[in-house]
């Protein structure tokens, strides 16, 4: 128990592992969210049963490994910005 107590106490003390820590919660408890969303819309609001929640999941996966790949071969153009602020455009705009 000591142990931990120390490894909190070295969390608060260093802001940027604070930080870090922070953003890895953050990502795990989207992460999560994403993944009940996932199954409520593919059984619910679909209707495509369990296959349909792996076809999703296998989507979201895919969609990850391209973003990242083209988010790659932008980094170190002045096109990065261009290229995500078309991405958040087409991503949150509102159905026509």
């Amino acid at each position: 128990m000591a142990d931990v107590a120390e490894g909190i106490r070295t969390i608060v003390r260093n802001r940027d592992l604070a930080l870090l820590i922070g953003l890895d919660i953050a990502q795990t408890f989207t992460r999560g969210a994403l993944t009940v969303l996932t199954v409520v819309v593919a059984l619910d609001l679909l209707g495509i049963g369990e296959p349909g929640v792996g076809t999703l999941t296998a989507a979201v996966g895919a969609g990850a490994v391209i973003g990242s790949l083209a988010a790659s071969l932008l980094v170190g153009s002045r096109r990065l910005a261009c290229g995500l602020a078309l991405v958040l455009r087409c991503g949150v705009s509102p159905s026509r």
